[in-house]
């Protein structure tokens, strides 16, 4: 859907599409290439590419997915006139509270928060957080207290193999 739409829009706007494949047919003049080039603990380091330009974004953001939405800021400035060196400032970005949300940062040991209430949410976050890991995840199931719906579902399935789990007591 989101090259239909790139195509639909090519001749209202100056716009970059972005991604870490291949761009729209015929217009990679205007495709921001993402590349995944280090993750770990201390967050992610991509490589990007456009027309001719390349430059390297280093971020405190863990997971594939805040990898493959990075690109979207740069390429809404570069649209806008901005040029690569403005996107350090994206190096200090904590990311959004929850969508996993680094909670330590002086410690021997990091601990991130995550929002995820479904058992296939749960799955993703701890998928998500397996690069950042130097050993072993160990993951809290509890309710932060924001859950909209008073019989909320059981908070997640039995850990994966990559994981143990640190269970609160039922209320």
């Amino acid at each position: 859907y989101g090259k239909r739409l790139y195509d639909e829009c090519a001749s209202t706007s100056r716009h970059i599409a972005y991604g870490f494949g291949d761009g729209p047919t015929g217009r990679s003049r205007y495709f921001l290439r993402g590349r995944i080039v280090g993750q770990g603990q201390s967050g992610l380091r991509l490589h990007m590419e456009l027309a001719g330009l390349s430059w390297e974004i280093k971020s405190p953001l863990v997971g594939e997915f805040n990898a493959y939405n990075l690109p979207g800021a740069p390429a809404m400035a570069l649209g806008l006139g901005f040029t690569p060196a403005h996107f350090q400032a994206l190096a200090g970005f904590g990311g959004v509270p929850g969508r996993p949300e680094r909670a330590t940062e002086k410690e021997p040991f990091t601990i991130f928060v995550a929002s995820a209430h479904t058992p296939a949410a749960l799955e993703k976050a701890l998928s998500a957080l397996k690069p950042a890991a130097s050993s072993r995840i160990l993951p809290v199931l509890g309710a932060g207290g924001h859950r909209p719906t008073p019989n909320p579902p059981p908070l997640g399935p039995a850990p994966p193999p990559y994981s143990a789990a640190l269970r609160p007591p039922p209320r």
